[in-house]
């Protein structure tokens, strides 16, 4: 897997504000396509942000979210001061008194910046993308064979897929007992450089991701969440 990368996409009203604010949260480089009007922040390693023009109105929740890590108490209260002085506001979503501080950015995407902890100290600034999920282990499952990377962490509330090196975020997978039904504004697309591989138990015809477009291929894991699939043709590393 260490060829291959996963972009998260973001939909967007405004993708060159959003982008902006994301690549100014996370200190990243942020690389606009006047054509398309798509952003991408460049973490490094085997993950992007990718900010797109949005293909339809969303009012339901999003089903996937960013967590930001941070490596002490005093790295945690700046995210928290940036996100604020950016223009994300402070959110509720029912989470009660936890160590971490749940925001909204400003389209209305909820993302957690977490306390500091030890399994994210390498992680970099994203410390993972977290689906919600009625079943993390049958998900989970799902996504370490999709990107043939070992399942980290599991547990009946809560899975981990490491599917780069330690500087990508993990896939986590957190059990909710009634998940959004729709899908939201995010998703995860995978981009292999080993082209296509047509994933066991799916069509035999695959339609384009309606959002990022060919020659992506919109696909579903178990639980009917929104995934694409895209060959990557970003230039490779130098090893």
């Amino acid at each position: 897997m260490g060829a291959n990368r996963v972009a998260v996409v973001v939909e967007s009203q405004d993708p060159l504000l959003l982008g902006d604010f994301w690549a100014r949260m996370v200190e990243c480089r942020l690389t606009v396509d006047s054509t398309t009007g798509r952003c991408a922040t460049d973490l490094g390693g085997n993950t992007d942000v990718r900010f797109v023009p949005a293909v339809q109105s969303h009012s339901d929740a999003n089903r996937q979210h960013i967590d930001l890590a941070s490596d002490s108490p005093e790295h945690h209260a700046a995210l928290i001061g940036r996100a604020l002085d950016l223009g994300a506001l402070r959110a509720d979503v029912g989470q009660g008194n936890v160590p971490w501080q749940v925001m909204a950015d400003p389209e209305g995407n909820e993302f957690c910046i977490l306390e500091p902890r030890g399994e994210y100290r390498q992680s970099g600034s994203l410390a993972a993308v977290v689906t919600h999920a009625e079943a993390p282990l049958t998900v989970g499952r799902f996504w370490s064979a999709l990107v043939g990377a070992p399942m980290i962490r599991t547990h009946p509330e809560y899975t981990s897929v490491r599917y780069g090196g330690t500087a990508d975020p993990a896939l986590e997978f957190v059990r909710h007992p009634n998940p959004p039904e729709g899908q939201g504004r995010l998703h995860l697309q995978l981009l292999t450089r080993d082209g296509f591989v047509h994933p066991t138990g799916a069509p035999a015809v695959m339609r384009p991701c309606p959002v990022c477009g060919e020659p992506s291929a919109a696909l579903t894991d178990p639980e009917h969440t929104h995934l694409c699939m895209s060959a990557d043709c970003s230039p490779a590393e130098n090893p």
